[in-house]
């Protein structure tokens, strides 16, 4: 049997408190941009890193939770508003 396939599914759930996934990326919930799901030890690495838990620590001290969306997904949301609206 082969190695296992890594999904950008399987690499959001398997981080689930540090990313989410949207229109194909791996996001952190924290630093607003988004990491290679592919390379294991990008994603350990950038959760280690300093800025990440500053802000991550920042935000599980704030009642304002915030998620960032990538343009395509912003964009589609804005289009289907249209159609409620007009």
């Amino acid at each position: 049997m082969g190695p296992k396939k890594i999904t950008l599914n399987s690499r959001a759930l398997e981080f689930k408190d540090d990313f989410y996934k949207d229109n194909n990326k791996l996001m952190c919930r924290f630093c607003h941009h988004s990491v290679d799901y592919t390379i294991h030890s990008k994603i350990t690495a950038h959760i280690e890193s300093k800025g990440h838990k500053q802000k991550k620590d920042t935000a599980e001290h704030t009642n304002n939770p915030t998620r960032q969306l990538t343009l395509t997904t912003t964009m589609q949301a804005a289009e289907s508003r249209k159609g409620l609206v007009g």
